[in-house]
């Protein structure tokens, strides 16, 4: 009796894929490789604020924002993990995959929110440069926000969330995912602005930035051997708006702080400041200008 051969080699039915084994094991050291980066990423500028005891150079408005959007992502990554009606609603809309969010996108979430939480609180605490406060549109944008959360939530809650309802759990942990992607959309702008009006990136620590640039080079790394070389279907791709969306726009802003950083301005001394912290020439020049 003819044996039959099976991808990867093997003429053992009982023998697993080893291309998906492989893919498989990469996928998942790519997940903890972008879960480590973009963890690790927070806590230069946490570190910065708390070696410098103030929070000159660093946007109010890109804190608070991000504060509010790793909530939304928080609850976006849990849901999928912990509930078993938003995972067979997404199966329902889905031709019945399961979706990508695995522990250590929820863990990633957690730390953010609480270290952004931590950075809100220090940003009363330390010292700030002139005039430096959470703008007014950023409130406004917030409030804005904050109210869609709690209409949809609480519309779910008073329907049950169920496939009958006018809103779903799924539809309000999509929600979410919008806000987490609206939030990454703009939170960037108010440091890139601060930036160039201060014509420095003193206070701003670049090395952050870097660790989000690896963080999303392997988000989106994993999201495409998960989707064409395990599952074979791209709409898992297209069904974790948030993760894809996080990698892309995240890269597109942190190369115009990077090119401001590292070619625009450097991390020159602010007069109006009044800092008085040492740093060598390499810290201060940048390398056009």
């Amino acid at each position: 009796m003819a044996s039959r051969i099976y991808l990867g080699g093997s003429s053992n039915p009982a023998s697993p894929d080893q291309g998906i084994v492989f893919a498989t094991a990469l996928s998942r050291l790519l997940g903890w490789l972008y879960f480590a980066a973009w963890t690790a990423s927070f806590w230069p500028q946490a570190l910065l604020m708390y070696r410098r005891k103030s929070v000159a150079g660093i946007s109010l408005d890109f804190i608070s924002l991000n504060a509010f959007g790793f909530v939304c992502y928080s609850i976006f990554n849990l849901a999928f993990l912990v509930s078993e009606k938003v995972q067979q609603q997404y199966r329902n809309t889905h031709h019945g995959q399961e979706n990508l969010v695995r522990w250590n996108d929820a863990f990633f979430a957690i730390h953010a929110v609480l270290i952004t939480s931590w950075q809100l609180v220090i940003t009363r605490i330390y010292k700030r440069a002139p005039g430096q406060k959470v703008s007014l549109w950023c409130k406004i944008t917030l409030g804005i926000l904050i109210s869609i959360f709690l209409l949809t939530l609480t519309t779910c809650v008073i329907g049950g969330g169920d496939d009958d309802y006018i809103l779903r759990w799924i539809d309000f942990i999509n929600i979410c995912s919008y806000i987490k992607l609206f939030i990454t959309l703009i939170k960037y702008s108010p440091q890139i602005l601060l930036n160039f009006s201060r014509k420095s990136t003193r206070g701003f620590a670049i090395e952050g930035i870097t660790l989000d640039v690896f963080g999303g080079l392997f988000s989106l790394l994993q999201l495409v051997i998960d989707a064409q070389i395990i599952n074979h279907d791209w709409s898992d791709v297209t069904g974790d708006p948030g993760k894809l969306g996080l990698s892309f726009i995240s890269l597109f802003f942190d190369a115009i702080l990077l090119f401001q950083h590292y070619v625009l301005y450097g991390n020159k001394a602010v007069s109006e400041e009044d800092e008085d912290e040492e740093q060598s020439p390499q810290e201060t020049e940048p390398l056009l200008g």
